[in-house]
């Protein structure tokens, strides 16, 4: 360690703060465990962590130590079934640092990722990825915004004043209350509904004061 009022700091120092930069917001995992000689032996882990996604955009991001063993092989999967992995990469931890040597995709789908690492790299790498729900699930949530926001327009634009024709135009809001009663298999997909919903129910909002507008004020 340097002495207090040295201007220059010992190699000791230098060795010590980058093993604090390293290990200073992170653990290391430590197995007793007996292994064959002279044969190839593989070790495998699982660890739970929480996803702190975005909250619009459904980003979140994974630090990974991917030097910690000759190859390193990782698997991202979502257990949920109406779950999609939107779009994901392996980079550097930083914007700034160098990116990582030896990272290629071994298997691709809508639900699963994996990694494969060898040769020289980085010691740590971020999983950066971006989920979403099928596209399939989110066709008509997003077709009732739309709809609800063209029919409040209509009522205003047209001056639609009799009660029959009002409560004829606005008979679509059942179907939104239809979307926002819906109850996803998980957590994790109910936070991932999180815009469309606030997009159904804000041109529900919107179809409701129209009608109301044109019953009522006018």
């Amino acid at each position: 360690m340097s002495i207090r009022g040295q201007q220059e700091e010992t190699p000791e120092a230098t060795v010590f703060l980058d093993v604090l930069a390293d290990y200073g917001r992170n653990y290391d995992l430590t197995v007793a465990t007996e292994v064959p000689v002279d044969e190839p032996f593989t070790l495998k882990f699982e660890e739970r962590r929480g996803l702190n996604l975005a909250r619009w955009s459904n980003r979140g991001q994974i630090d990974l130590l991917i030097a910690d063993a000759r190859t390193n092989h990782v698997t991202f999967r979502v257990q949920d079934a109406n779950v999609r992995i939107a779009a994901s990469s392996v980079g550097p931890t930083t914007s700034t640092g160098a990116g990582s040597v030896g990272a290629s995709v071994a298997r691709r789908d809508d639900q699963t990722r994996s990694f494969y690492f060898y040769d020289d790299r980085d010691y740590q790498a971020a999983l950066r990825f971006r989920l979403s729900m099928l596209r399939r699930l989110m066709v008509v949530p997003y077709l009732v915004p739309m709809l609800l926001v063209v029919l409040a327009a209509a009522l205003v634009v047209k001056d639609v004043r009799d009660v029959r024709d009002v409560s004829l135009v606005a008979s679509p809001a059942t179907i939104a209350v239809g979307v926002l009663s819906v109850r996803e298999s998980s957590t994790l997909g109910w936070r991932l509904r999180l815009l469309n919903s606030a997009a159904v129910s804000l041109s529900l909002a919107l179809l409701v004061a129209a009608a109301s507008w044109q019953l009522v004020l006018r």
